[in-house]
């Protein structure tokens, strides 16, 4: 038993150097793919695959990204993507439905890291949502859901797929109502004329996201309680 303590104890070192090391590699090995990966990110070769590959790469390094590199990254794949015209549905007339649902997946995985930027940066958004005409992913449209429904409606509809892409639609279109509708409204942030009415548009306005965020919580369990629990 002694002899098994003494076993554990010492090697318990070992392992915290072993882990040091496997992440001091994984760093050097993150850092020399992405000094390799940037020309080619900011290079003129204007596809698809490119596109696709800006957004693999956010997703495996943007936990330890600053935010404006973040939204370096972002700014790039929205010009890429609207520049290819994944924004509106007639460019996708010539593609067969393996291109075309592959091209729709593409964009609206670009719509959420426009507005998850945003988000985070509190910086307004570099996508205009009404000049967006790019049709839902087939396995989100089958099931009734539009692009012009209101994030209410399309928690109403929510079902999982493999991607998680209609999770993340939906958070995007409640981040859009939160900046559009409040945080960059002109009404609420222009003119302080007729303060008491625009009190209570502002708090009817934020009684309705409150409301989406309950609804949210409860359907994806993400809070232990009501956000209007928090009021009192």
């Amino acid at each position: 038993g002694s002899e098994m303590c003494i076993r554990d104890s010492s090697d318990a070192p070992k392992e915290l150097v072993s882990l040091k090391k496997r992440l001091i590699q994984e760093e050097l090995i993150l850092t020399t793919g992405y000094l390799s990966f940037m020309p080619t990110i900011f290079s003129e070769m204007h596809d698809i695959g490119m596109v696709s590959n800006i957004l693999s790469f956010l997703e495996a390094t943007h936990w330890q990204m600053l935010p404006q590199s973040i939204g370096r990254f972002v700014a790039e794949v929205v010009r890429r993507c609207l520049d290819l015209g994944l924004s509106r549905w007639e460019y996708y007339c010539t593609l067969n439905e393996h291109q075309a649902e592959h091209r729709r997946k593409i964009w609206w995985k670009c719509f959420w890291w426009d507005r998850w930027y945003s988000l985070i940066s509190g910086k307004p958004f570099l996508i205009d949502e009404n000049c967006v005409l790019c049709l839902f992913p087939r396995c989100i449209a089958e099931l009734g859901a539009r692009n012009s429904m209101s994030p209410r409606e399309l928690l109403d509809l929510f079902q999982p797929d493999e991607e998680n892409l209609f999770f993340y639609i939906i958070l995007s279109k409640i981040i859009t109502k939160v900046f559009g509708g409040i945080a960059y409204n002109q009404k609420y942030t222009g003119s302080l004329q007729h303060s008491e009415t625009l009190l209570h548009d502002l708090l009817e306005d934020c009684g309705t996201i409150i409301t989406l965020f309950d609804i949210l919580g409860e359907k994806f369990h993400l809070f232990s309680k009501k956000t209007t629990d928090y009021e009192h």
